[in-house]
């Protein structure tokens, strides 16, 4: 075993990580044995070169510019929201939960990781194109408030909410064929149904649409397990072909 250096040591301690729960490997990064939250603590850079850990690991909140040092492999959620980062080259390779990364200058997915198993989170960045970006999502894919001007690069599938609203599109192409929660393209600029979506497995929230596209256009080439939604207020509501729903 790989005695720890004390200037490793008091790393480890300003980070207010446990050294009990470190492990030094051969080429001198480190395996953390729980959860690394070392978000807001000012850090322009990641002190330490990780490789495993086994937890959560949490960076968000920090002038950091770079994802240099973050583990290959995170066992629980990767948080790197509300930096300065504008790719994620160098993020871990394999997760064991979701993925934040909203919030911060980030212009490009490239270096996410293919598989995500729960949660992918990429709200209000500088993002146009989903190029690089997970592969399958088994949980919620969620990019809304960027600047996405296609879906080249989304998964396929989606296993629960697919939501890209406030975004620049202009068409669904590329969207995926199957989304088996909820899907919202509100505020874009789509003004017709091509490539839509073949199943939406819950609601299909669409607020701000042309008024040439309609419920029953839509469920003509769509079938939506729940309701169309298209107005937002007090009340969601659609186009009269069904009664008005409160809030879902």
């Amino acid at each position: 075993m790989i005695q720890m250096s004390s200037e490793l040591e008091n790393i480890l301690n300003d980070l207010k990580l446990d050294p009990l729960k470190s492990k030094i490997n051969r080429d001198g990064s480190i395996d953390y044995y729980g959860d690394v939250d070392i978000s807001n603590m000012n850090l322009k850079s990641i002190p330490i070169k990780f490789k495993r850990v086994s937890g959560k690991f949490d960076i968000s909140f920090n002038p950091i510019s770079s994802l240099d040092n973050c583990p290959e492999y995170v066992g629980g959620i990767f948080i790197c929201s509300n930096t300065n980062i504008k790719n994620l080259i160098g993020a871990p390779k394999k997760l064991g939960e979701s993925l934040v990364c909203g919030s911060g200058p980030l212009e490009s997915l490239e270096g996410c990781p293919t598989v995500i198993p729960f949660n992918f989170y990429c709200s209000d960045c500088e993002i146009k194109s989903l190029e690089h970006g997970p592969k399958y999502v088994s949980g919620m894919y969620i990019c809304t408030n960027n600047k996405l001007e296609s879906l080249e690069g989304a998964p396929k599938f989606c296993s629960s909410d697919f939501q890209i609203s406030g975004n620049k599109l202009t068409s669904f192409e590329h969207c995926p064929v199957i989304i088996s929660g909820v899907f919202d393209c509100s505020y874009n600029n789509i003004h017709n149904i091509d490539y839509c979506p073949k199943i939406v497995g819950s609601s299909f929230i669409f607020v701000n649409k042309p008024a040439t596209i309609t419920e029953r256009l839509i469920r003509s080439v769509c079938k939506v397990g729940d309701h169309v939604y298209f107005r937002q207020g007090t009340f969601w509501w659609n186009d009269g072909d069904n009664p008005i729903h409160p809030l879902p």
